[in-house]
């Protein structure tokens, strides 16, 4: 994987193609602002969902279909950078197999990927969805950090089966695990 900033290539504005986006209404809104910058309705309407893509936050990639990054927001970089500087170097080498492997069966999958930098372990919930595009088999994931939210659930989980002074299981565990 070479990591970059955000790529616009020609699957992003295949992307920009799809129905909606270009609605009468929109079109004359920009027209003024279009004209002033000498830019074309097209362009800003593309520099607008490029902006967009970029900043928001929630990780997003588009994969083709050998594996390569062709679209690739800020979020997600960073949390590419995160896995490639990660102890366990096979992290990305896994997360380019298991991408590979649902643009082959063409099924989506919902997946909680840990990424563990020294003493800090990031959770992302990633949502993996394989697209056609303009004749192209490509593979569009999301991911979202829920490291807070999995130490919270980790945190309840201990609460209510391990006693909180002693840290031993409570005696409906030990009960549940002896029946």
């Amino acid at each position: 994987y070479g990591f970059s900033w955000f790529h616009l290539t020609n699957t992003t504005r295949d992307f920009a193609k799809l129905r909606g986006m270009h609605s009468l209404n929109k079109h004359h809104f920009q027209t003024a602002a279009t004209q002033a910058s000498g830019e074309s309705i097209f362009e800003s309407e593309l520099n607008i969902l490029r902006d967009i893509l970029r900043l928001l936050p929630a990780g997003v990639t588009v994969q083709d279909e050998h594996g390569e990054i062709v679209l690739m927001n800020d979020a997600a970089t960073a949390l590419l950078e995160a896995t490639a500087a990660a102890p366990s170097a096979s992290q990305l080498k896994d997360r380019r197999e298991t991408c590979l492997e649902l643009l082959r069966t063409g099924r989506p999958a919902v997946l909680e990927e840990a990424v563990a930098g020294g003493a800090a372990k990031q959770v992302f919930l990633t949502s993996h969805r394989p697209v056609r595009v303009a004749g192209r088999n490509l593979l569009i994931s999301s991911s979202t950090d829920i490291t807070e939210q999995k130490a919270f659930e980790d945190h309840l989980f201990r609460s209510a089966y391990y006693d909180e002074l002693t840290g031993l299981p409570t005696r409906r565990v030990i009960e549940h695990r002896v029946n």
